[in-house]
């Protein structure tokens, strides 16, 4: 109970964390586990192995890295990371069978759940989730579009972006969600 006190206390008296106790509340409670893949680093490096979230390890946000037969080798900080690709994938919005993940902001250090494949509109979250609670989507979304990022705060939000900017790509209609929205970009119908 302590420790929890003292958690809340420091995002409170640190509010540029704020962004980062979506991830380690695990308010989702999503059980992380292990996916073989690979990490590609800053400096361009390539790390495969299985990997797995590190969520309460704050603030340096991080993946651990195992060896078989399921050894701990090291962790690796998501300030060292661009992209994570991880076997594993959600199918109610994506046919794809990896699950990828960009550092896209140097400051927050991040990862990005990328949602959308589409090359004119991506659509990331800030989830780290693989396949372990499948149909899950973040409230908060980040699009990338001609190529700038466009942070909204809500599904609503997304929505209504969806629709003044790019209604025609999603054959919009009234009750859409942002799951339908989601296929859509990714043509799976």
């Amino acid at each position: 109970m302590k420790w929890l006190i003292l958690y809340c206390l420091v995002l409170t008296r640190f509010p540029a964390y704020s962004q980062h106790a979506v991830i380690i509340s695990n308010q989702y409670q999503i059980g992380y586990q292990k996916h073989p893949g690979y990490v590609q680093l800053n400096t361009g490096e390539i790390i495969k192995g299985t990997f797995q979230y590190g969520w309460l390890e704050f603030p340096s946000y991080n993946l651990k890295l195992y060896s078989p037969p399921n050894q701990f080798v090291k962790r690796i900080e998501s300030a060292t990371i661009s992209k994570i690709v991880l076997a594993g994938s959600d199918s109610s919005w994506s046919n794809k069978d990896s699950t990828y993940f960009f550092v896209l902001d140097r400051k927050t250090k991040l990862f990005y759940r990328q949602l959308s494949f589409n090359p004119e509109i991506e659509v990331f979250d800030i989830l780290f989730n693989v396949d372990e609670r499948p149909g899950l989507i973040y409230k908060y979304l980040v699009v990338r579009w001609h190529n700038q990022y466009i942070e909204l705060n809500s599904q609503d939000d997304f929505i209504e972006w969806i629709k003044k900017n790019v209604n025609e790509k999603v054959n919009w209609h009234e009750k859409m969600s942002v799951k339908e929205i989601i296929r859509k970009l990714n043509e799976i119908s």
